[in-house]
C-alpha cells in the first residue's frame, strides 16, 4: 500500500500523542483521523475509508469486539498501544507497541501491518481441496 493513500484512525489519543504522531505521520504522507471513543470510531469507519486503527489497549479491544459485528470492517487491522510493560497484548491485535513508543516505532509497526494485511487480502482464497477460487486445478 502506498503511503500517500493511507488513512489511520487514532482512537482517543491524548493531545500530546495526537500532535506528535500526527506530525510524524503527515511527514510520511499518512493521514491521521481522530475519534474520541469506540462509538465515534465505528461511526467514522462506516462513512469513510480507513486502512488501520491505532488505539490504547482497552479501546482497541472494544473496537475489535465491535468490528466482529460489522461484516465490511471485520478484517480491519488494529494496533494496540499497551499502557505498561507488564500488559499482555490481546492476540487479536495485528501488532502491539508500548503507548510511550517513539513515532518511528509506531510508523514501522503500521507499515508492517499494512503490508501483511494487503498481502493477505490479495491472496486467492482456496477451498478445502486446495483449489483457488476461479481456478480449475490445485496449486502445487
Amino acid at each position: 500500500m502506498m503511503p500517500g493513500s493511507v488513512r489511520v484512525l487514532f482512537v482517543n489519543p491524548n493531545e500530546s500523542d495526537r500532535s506528535c504522531f500526527s506530525a510524524f505521520f503527515v511527514g510520511k504522507r499518512i493521514r491521521v483521523i481522530a475519534a474520541e471513543d469506540c462509538a465515534a470510531a465505528l461511526s467514522r469507519m462506516r462513512c469513510q475509508r480507513v486502512d488501520a486503527v491505532i488505539a490504547r489497549s482497552q479501546e482497541a479491544k472494544a473496537i475489535l469486539t465491535a468490528l466482529q459485528q460489522e461484516p465490511n470492517l471485520a478484517d480491519l487491522p488494529v494496533i494496540g498501544l499497551l499502557e505498561n510493560a507488564a500488559e499482555v497484548p490481546d492476540p487479536r491485535f495485528c501488532a502491539a507497541r508500548q503507548a510511550s513508543c517513539r513515532p518511528s516505532e509506531l510508523f514501522f509497526a503500521l507499515l508492517g501491518v499494512l503490508d501483511c494485511h494487503a498481502a493477505r487480502v490479495s491472496m486467492p482464497r482456496r477451498d478445502a481441496s486446495g483449489v483457488c477460487a476461479g481456478a480449475t486445478e490445485p496449486h502445487t
